[in-house]
C-alpha cells in the first residue's frame, strides 16, 4: 500500500474488558486494552465488516470516536506501524489510543493473490506479538474473517496476563565439519522459537533474517517504560561424521542464554541421535530455556550490540558471511558505529569476491549460478549504500571510500563477466553510474583529501569508470560522463584517457569514431594541462592505429608525438602526480619511428643489465621422447595430439602429475584422466571421467592410490584394476576443491582434502586391506578468520585452507608430515601444518618458509613438489633455493637458514620442482642446481642464464626414462645430465 497516513475512513474498536483501565504497572502488565484498526484498502471487503462485527459482539468492546481517529491519522503512518523497526511508533500509537495492543488489518497482494495481513503489536514495548497473512479467496470472506478472529482470540488468551518472558533466538551455529547440515542452523532456531512462542506469556522475536533482531527488539524507551531487548538464546550443534546411517549419527547441542550482565548461562551439553533432534529442541530444550531464563536479566542496548557482534564473529569464523553480515546490520541499526560499518563492508566485499563458475559449472547448473549472481548483485547494492553512508556522514577518508568502492565495482564486474546474475546487471550498472555522478564528487567536496591521496584517488577512479557491470561495451554517454567528471569534479590531473586505450578498440560496439574523437578533443581543450596532454596522446595513438592498419604513412603523427613528448617533460604536474604519460608517449614515438624505418630506432629498454657471462658449462640437455597414447577404445595416437575434456572446477586438460611406482610402472593424471606407462613410450588410458576430477596419484609400495575431488580415494592395482573406492560411506569427509594423498606404508595413506566456499579442510588416515576400508579423520580445519584479522600473522592449525604439498620430515626427531597450506593469511602460506605420524597431533611449523614469495605459482602449477627433506634438514624451491636446518638439535624452534641461493631464477625458465633421482635432488631453473640427497651439498649444472631448453612445464622421475619433462602440449623430453668433461 502506498498511502503514507491512516485514512479517515477506517474502523477502530477498543476492548475494555470488565471496565479495566490501562493502568501502567511494573512488568508484567496484563494486556487488557485492545485496539483493532482496519485500513481503508480493506474496508471495501466484507472481511472488514465481519471482523468488526465479531469483535463488536464482545461485551467489553466500544468504538473510538472520530477525534481519536483523526489524531491517529494525523500523527502516524499505518503501514509504518507494521514495520519490524517501528517499535517507537507502536508505543506512540498505544499512548494516543490508550491501548495495550494494536491489531492492524490491511490488504496485501502476492503472486496475483489477495491476502489480509494481520499484525498484532504490544504497545508497551513495541514488540510484534504475531504477524500472519490470511488468504482472501473470492466468495470466502466468512472463512477469512473466522481465521482472523480465531488468531486474535488465541493471542488475547496467550497474553491475558501480559508478557512474562521475551526471547531472541538467532540461528544456531553449526560446528559440523561439512556443510551438509548447515540448513539446520535456521531450522533449529525456528523450531525452538515456535516451541517457546506457544507458551503462555512468552514473546519470541524470531530471527529468520538475522538483521531483524534489532528491528524487532525494543530500543531504549522513555521514563518507566524503558524497553529492554530479549534474552538471547544462542545455540550450536555438531553432527559427528560416523559410518552409521545418517539418522543415527550423534548430534551434540550446546546452548547458552546471554543477559544484561554479559555472562552466558549454559545448559548442560546434550547428545542425541539426529532423528531425535527435533523432539529435543522443541520439547526438552524449550522447557530448560524457559526455566533458566527466570534467573536471567534482560539485556541492555549496549549488551545487545556486543552480543550481536560476538554472534556475527562466530558465524564469520565459520565462513558464513550471509548470517554474519545480517547480525552486523542489526547491530548498526541499534547503534551507529563507523568502524563496525567498515568491518561489515569488508565482509560484504569478501562475500561478493567468492568463487565464480567455470564454464562447465555454469553449463551444468545455469539456474543455480544465475541465482547466485543475482544474490551477489543484491549484496553489492547494500554494500555500496554503506559506502555512500560513510561518505555522506564524513565517517571515512576519500582514499578509503574510493578503495572500497573500486573493490566492490571490480567484484561486481567479475560477476558480470562470468555471465551470471544477468537479470540484475542492468540495475547494477545504473547504480554504478549514479554513484559516480552523485557520490564521487563528495570525495572532494566533503572529505577534502590531501594532495598525498590524489595518486590513489586517480587510480581508483580510473578503475571505477572503465568497469562496466552489464557486459555491454562503452557507450557515448560513458564518454560524456567521464568528460563531465574530469572537467567539473576532479581537482587533479587524471590518466583515465590512457586507461581508455583498452576500450577504444571496442568503439564500434557502443560509440562511433566521431564520438570518440570528439570526446578526446573536449578533454584536450580543458584547462587541465596534464589531462589535455593525455587526450592529445590518446588521439595520436588512435590515429596511428588506423594508419598502421591501412599501411599509410604517419610522419606527421611522429612530429606531433615528439613535440608532445618535449612538452610533457616541461610540465610540473607530470612529476607531481606520477602520471605514466611520458612512458606511454615515448613508446608511441618508437612504434611510429619503427613503422617509418624498421630497425632504425633505439628501443626503449629498462635499466636491467641482464645476466653476466659465466664460465659454468651446460651439463643439462634434453632428448625428445616419442610418446604414444593408447585410448580406452583401442586407438593409438601421438600423445601431443590429444587432450581430455575439461572437467568441473579446472581449466586443465593435459597431464600434470606423475608418480613412479617401481617395476616399470609410471602413473600420470590429468583432471579428467589417469594414464599409465607400463611400456616405455606408450601411455595407456586407465580411467577417463569428467566428474571425478583426479587430483593426485601415490604409490604405497603395493598399490596405486588416486585422490579425487568428487569420488573419494581410489585404490588401484598395478594392472589398473580398481580394488576399492573409499568415500563418505566409509567416513571420508567430502572434497570438491583439492585432494592430496601421501603414502605411509602398504595399504595406508594420509589424505588431506578441502571443500566448500570457506575452504574447510580435513586430514585423515585411510587404510585398505582385504577386510575393507578404514578411515580415521584426526584433524578438522574449519575456522575462517574475521576480515579484521586477515592481515595478521595468525597461523593456527584449525584455520581453513587448501592443501598445497606434502613432505615427510623429522621434527625434533619425530617422524612427521609437512602439509603446505594456501590460506587466508601470509602466515598460513608461510607456515605449513606438521602432522606427528605417531600421535597424529597437528601443529604449525616452527618457522616461516618462503612460499609466500612465490605468489600464486603453487596454485597455477597445481602445487608442484617444491620441498624435499632429509632427516631434519629441509630444502625449499621458491624464489631462492633455501636449506633450513636446526642450529640446535634439541630445539626444533631453532630451525635456521644454512644455505640460500638467491640468484636462482624461474622468471624465464621452469617452475618450482625438486626431483629426487640417482642420489641427487634436482632443482630445474636458472641455473639448474642439484643437491646431494643426504648432505644437501649443492652443485651448479648450468650457467646462470640457462634458457636454451624446450618449454617444459612439468617434471617427474620415470621408471623408464629417468628424469623426464613435458610441455603443456604433452611433448615429452628425457633430461640428460652429462657428468663427464664438458664438450669442447
Amino acid at each position: 500500500m502506498n498511502a503514507s497516513r491512516v485514512a479517515a475512513a477506517l474502523c477502530l474498536l477498543l476492548l475494555w474488558p470488565g471496565g479495566a483501565g490501562a493502568q501502567e504497572a511494573v512488568r508484567p502488565v496484563p494486556l487488557t486494552t485492545w485496539a483493532a484498526i482496519v485500513a481503508e484498502d480493506l474496508r471495501s471487503s466484507p472481511v472488514a465488516d465481519l471482523v468488526s462485527f465479531g469483535l463488536a459482539t464482545d461485551s467489553g468492546l466500544t468504538l473510538v470516536d472520530r477525534e481519536h481517529l483523526d489524531l491517529l491519522a494525523k500523527e502516524l503512518s499505518l503501514w509504518g506501524l507494521t514495520d519490524p523497526s517501528a517499535t517507537s511508533e507502536r508505543i506512540k500509537a498505544g499512548r494516543l489510543l490508550k491501548a495495550d495492543v494494536l491489531v492492524i488489518l490491511g490488504r496485501q497482494s502476492a503472486d496475483g493473490k489477495e491476502f489480509v495481513r494481520m499484525t498484532i503489536c504490544e504497545c508497551r514495548s513495541g514488540a510484534r506479538l504475531a504477524v500472519d497473512c490470511v488468504a482472501l479467496a473470492d466468495g470466502r470472506a466468512d472463512q477469512a474473517a473466522a481465521t482472523i478472529l480465531a488468531d486474535i482470540r488465541r493471542c488475547r488468551t496467550r497474553f491475558a496476563d501480559g508478557v512474562t518472558q521475551v526471547f531472541g533466538v538467532p540461528p544456531f551455529v553449526s560446528r559440523s565439519l561439512t556443510h551438509q547440515y548447515d540448513h539446520l542452523q535456521r531450522g533449529y532456531a525456528e523450531l525452538l522459537a515456535e516451541a517457546l512462542g506457544n507458551r503462555k506469556g512468552t514473546a519470541v522475536i524470531e530471527v529468520e533474517e538475522a538483521r531483524q533482531i534489532a528491528r524487532e527488539a525494543a530500543l531504549a524507551g522513555e521514563g518507566d517504560l524503558k524497553r529492554l531487548v530479549p534474552v538471547f538464546v544462542e545455540g550450536e550443534y555438531e553432527v559427528a561424521l560416523t559410518p552409521a546411517a545418517e539418522t543415527e549419527r550423534p548430534v551434540t547441542f550446546r546452548v547458552k542464554l546471554t543477559g544484561a550482565d554479559g555472562k552466558g548461562r549454559s545448559l548442560p551439553e546434550q547428545v542425541v541421535r539426529l532423528s531425535e533432534a527435533p523432539d529435543y529442541v522443541g520439547g526438552q530444550l524449550a522447557s530448560l530455556v524457559t526455566g533458566l531464563e527466570q534467573d536471567t536479566q534482560a539485556m541492555s542496548v549496549d549488551d545487545q550490540v556486543r552480543a550481536l557482534i560476538a554472534r556475527a564473529e562466530a558465524f564469520a569464523a565459520l565462513g558464513n558471511l550471509p548470517l554474519s553480515t545480517g547480525l552486523r546490520e542489526a547491530a548498526l541499526l541499534i547503534r551507529d558505529d563507523p568502524a563496525g560499518r567498515k568491518v561489515l563492508l569488508q565482509e560484504y566485499m569478501k562475500d561478493i569476491a567468492g568463487h565464480k563458475p567455470y564454464p562447465q559449472e555454469l553449463a551444468a547448473e545455469p539456474d543455480r549460478w544465475q541465482q547466485e549472481g543475482e544474490r551477489c548483485f543484491a549484496v553489492w547494492h547494500v554494500a555500496m549504500s554503506h559506502v555512500e553512508y560513510l561518505i555522506r556522514n564524513r565517517q571515512t577518508t576519500a582514499e578509503q571510500a574510493a578503495g572500497m568502492a573500486l573493490h566492490l565495482i571490480w567484484q561486481a564486474h567479475r560477476t558480470a563477466t562470468a555471465d551470471i546474475g544477468l537479470r540484475a546487471a542492468p540495475d547494477a550498472e545504473k547504480a554504478r553510474k549514479r554513484f559516480i555522478r552523485e557520490v564521487v564528487p563528495l570525495w572532494f567536496a566533503d572529505l577534502q583529501p590531501p594532495v598525498s591521496a590524489m595518486y590513489y584517488l586517480r587510480d581508483y577512479l580510473g578503475g571505477m569508470v572503465v568497469h562496466h557491470l552489464d557486459g555491454e561495451s562503452w557507450q557515448a554517454e560513458d564518454l560524456e560522463m567521464l568528460a563531465d567528471l574530469m572537467e567539473n569534479v576532479l581537482p587533479v590531473s587524471n590518466y583515465v584517457v590512457i586507461q581508455l586505450e583498452r576500450v577504444a578498440p571496442l568503439y564500434r560496439g557502443g560509440f562511433t569514431r566521431e564520438q570518440y574523437l570528439r570526446f578526446l578533443d573536449r578533454v584536450a581543450a580543458m584547462n587541465r594541462p596534464a589531462d589535455s596532454m593525455a587526450a592529445r596522446y590518446g588521439k595520436l595513438r588512435f590515429l596511428y592505429s588506423e594508419r598502421f592498419a591501412e599501411k599509410k604513412p604517419a610522419a606527421d603523427l611522429l612530429r606531433d608525438t615528439e613535440a608532445l613528448l618535449a612538452e610533457i617533460y616541461q610540465h610540473p604536474d607530470i612529476a607531481r602526480y606520477s602520471l605514466p604519460l611520458p612512458t606511454a608517449v615515448k613508446h608511441l614515438a618508437i612504434e611510429i619511428r619503427d613503422g617509418l624505418a624498421p630497425g632504425k630506432s633505439t628501443a626503449f629498454v629498462s635499466n636491467a643489465t641482464g645476466h653476466p657471462e659465466e664460465n659454468t658449462p651446460t651439463r643439462v640437455r634434453f632428448e625428445e621422447v616419442p610418446m604414444k597414447l593408447q585410448t580406452l577404445d583401442g586407438r593409438t595416437l601421438p600423445a601431443d595430439s590429444f587432450a581430455w575434456p575439461m572437467v568441473k572446477g579446472s581449466w586443465w586438460r593435459q597431464l600434470r602429475r606423475m608418480t613412479s611406482c617401481g617395476d616399470g610402472l609410471d602413473v600420470f593424471c590429468a583432471s579428467g584422466a589417469v594414464v599409465a606407462q607400463r611400456k616405455a613410450g606408450l601411455l595407456e588410458e586407465w580411467f577417463v571421467d569428467d566428474t571425478a576430477h583426479f587430483d593426485e596419484v601415490a604409490w604405497d609400495g603395493r598399490n596405486v592410490w588416486i585422490a579425487t575431488r568428487h569420488a573419494g580415494l581410489w585404490v588401484v592395482s598395478p594392472d589398473g584394476k580398481v580394488l576399492a573406492k573409499v568415500g563418505e560411506a566409509d567416513g571420508l569427509p567430502p572434497c570438491d576443491l583439492r585432494a592430496v594423498v601421501h603414502p605411509l606404508e602398504p595399504g595406508k595413506v594420509c589424505a588431506i582434502g578441502t571443500f566448500g566456499p570457506q575452504r574447510r579442510a580435513w586430514c585423515a588416515i585411510a587404510q585398505w586391506s582385504a577386510a575393507g576400508p578404514k578411515v580415521n579423520v584426526f584433524h578438522q580445519a574449519t575456522k575462517t578468520l574475521l576480515v579484521t584479522d586477515e592481515q595478521t600473522n595468525r597461523a593456527e592449525p584449525d584455520l581453513a585452507f587448501l592443501p598445497g604439498w606434502t613432505c615427510p620430515y623429522r621434527l625434533a626427531g619425530r617422524p612427521s608430515l609437512l602439509v603446505g597450506r594456501i590460506g587466508h593469511t601470509e602466515a598460513t602460506r608461510q607456515r605449513p601444518l606438521v602432522i606427528d605420524l605417531e600421535t597424529l597431533k597437528v601443529s604449525v611449523f616452527p618457522r616461516a618458509l618462503a612460499t609466500v614469495e612465490s605468489g600464486g605459482v603453487h596454485e597455477l602449477n597445481n602445487y608442484c613438489g617444491a620441498y624435499y627433506a632429509h632427516e631434519d634438514s629441509l630444502l625449499e624451491s621458491a624464489r631462492t633455493l633455501t636449506v633450513y636446518a636446526p642450529s640446535d638439535k634439541s630445539h626444533a624452534s631453532a630451525l635456521g637458514v644454512v644455505q640460500s641461493h638467491d640468484q636462482y631464477d624461474h622468471s624465464f625458465g621452469f617452475y618450482r620442482w625438486l626431483l629426487l633421482y640417482d642420489g641427487w635432488v634436482h632443482a630445474p631453473g636458472n641455473p639448474w642446481m642439484r643437491f646431494h640427497a643426504k648432505t644437501l651439498a649443492p652443485e651448479q649444472l648450468t650457467p646462470q642464464a640457462f634458457y636454451d631448453h624446450p618449454p617444459i612445464r612439468y617434471f617427474g622421475v620415470s621408471a623408464h626414462q629417468g628424469l623426464i619433462g613435458w610441455t603443456e602440449s604433452q611433448k615429452f623430453y628425457r633430461v640428460v645430465i652429462d657428468l663427464g668433461p664438458p664438450p669442447p
